[in-house]
C-alpha cells in the first residue's frame, strides 16, 4: 500500500472546499470582507473579475482561485 505523502489529502481538502464555495454563505463568518480595497487588488493579480459583482462573490471567486491550484489540471487525460 502506497504512503500518502499529504498530497492526496491536500487534494481532497481542496476539492471539498471547492465545492462548497458553490454555495451562498450560510453564516455572517463566512463572509466577512475585511478590507475590500485589499480584496479588489488581489482579485485583480489573480485574474478574478471584480465590476458588477457583490464583494462576497468577489471573496469566494478568489478562493475558488486559489484553491484550485491544488487541484491536478482536469484538463489532463
Amino acid at each position: 500500500m502506497a504512503e500518502d505523502t499529504g498530497g492526496d489529502t491536500l487534494r481532497a481538502l481542496a476539492s471539498e472546499m471547492l465545492a462548497r464555495l458553490q454555495g451562498t454563505c450560510t453564516s455572517r463568518e463566512e463572509c466577512v470582507i475585511t478590507d475590500q480595497e485589499e480584496m479588489i487588488r488581489t482579485a485583480i493579480a489573480y485574474g478574478v473579475p471584480v465590476a458588477g459583482r457583490r464583494p462576497e462573490d468577489v471573496a469566494r471567486a478568489i478562493t475558488g482561485v486559489i484553491i484550485a491550484d491544488y487541484l491536478p489540471d482536469q484538463r489532463s487525460p
